[in-house]
């Protein structure tokens, strides 16, 4: 994996298309997501990009398989757990420079819809660097593993009228409920700046 990685780390330009639209894998037919991750529900988001940070950090290819779990699915199966793995362990032998083009494809689209929301997301897009060249989008998000950033996130967005109860909020499109509770954290952000200012006069 030390190439792969290698090679991984090189990655400059993304973008939002997953060009190979399906895999027949064992017994199975695994299809890719939408252009920019549009179909995608917060949930498997939240997975497949815990599971992209372990991967970079850890080499370990069991991690991949997961990350790519998420991003290619079997129409109507339910991911249990054993069915994740199981799918896991299929699609992470697919060729490396299949898995970076996947990759480059998943941090695009991630991107696209990170910038929609600049609450949750504040410090992704810092400008350019003291040498003049842009933030990596995977390394300008802060040090540590997200799982408890995404955690938290869920839990909150679950406690909003839009999305009520954990299993709504795991299950809503990506696309449509961050962007909702961006809306709302940036509400209730300036209700706070509110009450500081009046509290200063």
């Amino acid at each position: 994996m030390d190439l792969f990685t290698q090679e991984l780390g090189w990655i400059q330009e993304f973008s939002t298309h997953f060009p190979i639209k399906s895999y027949r894998l064992g017994n199975k037919t695994f299809h890719a997501p939408a252009e920019a991750l549009a179909d995608i529900d917060v949930e498997r988001l939240m997975e497949a990009d815990v599971a992209l940070y372990r991967f970079i950090h850890s080499q370990k290819n069991h991690y991949l398989g997961h990350f790519l779990a998420m991003l290619y699915t079997v129409k109507g199966e339910v991911l249990t757990d054993g069915v994740i793995d199981t799918n896991a362990a299929l699609l992470s032998k697919i060729p490396a420079h299949e898995a970076i083009a996947h990759i480059r494809s998943f941090i695009g689209s991630f991107t696209q819809l990170r910038k929609v929301c600049s609450t949750l997301f504040p410090n992704d897009f810092d400008s350019a660097q003291s040498d003049g060249s842009k933030s990596h989008p995977e390394r300008s998000r802060g040090a540590g593993d997200p799982s408890r950033a995404w955690q938290k996130m869920l839990f909150e967005l679950s406690n909003t009228p839009g999305y009520p109860g954990m299993h709504l909020a795991k299950q809503a499109r990506a696309w449509e409920a961050l962007p909702y509770f961006d809306a709302e954290q940036l509400k209730i952000s300036q209700q706070i700046d509110r009450l500081k200012n009046t509290g200063t006069k």
